[in-house]
């Protein structure tokens, strides 16, 4: 379709208000621009966030790896291992609180 030529078309048509349709489909793309910067933003602020939580987390799991290749014995090996689990199922909850928290201040509020 090709917008020219349908707003030509649309100038012998008497009864048309061209600036009123002009107007009205300016403002629905300005609607669907900020909607959609909107979108991008949360979901920068999203992609971000999890970013810092998987380097958190393989962070953790290098650090208790390497503590765990120095112990002296398996058990405290498996201690290293059970911390460590601990510790990203912990900061896993505590992420997924802030994701949430993230997600619904990015929501725009009418």
């Amino acid at each position: 379709m090709n917008p020219e030529f349908y707003m030509s078309s649309m100038k012998n048509i008497p009864s048309v208000d061209l600036a009123s349709i002009t107007n009205t489909m300016q403002r629905a793309m300005n609607i669907l621009l900020i909607t959609n910067q909107v979108a991008t933003k949360s979901m920068q602020s999203l992609l971000k966030k999890n970013s810092e939580i998987i380097q958190n987390n393989v962070n953790t799991i290098l650090n208790t790896t390497k503590e765990a290749a120095t112990s002296k014995d398996f058990k405290q090996a498996s201690e290293c291992y059970q911390k460590c689990l601990k510790s990203i199922y912990e900061t896993s909850m505590d992420n997924a609180k802030e994701l949430a928290s993230i997600a619904y201040e990015s929501q725009p509020k009418y």
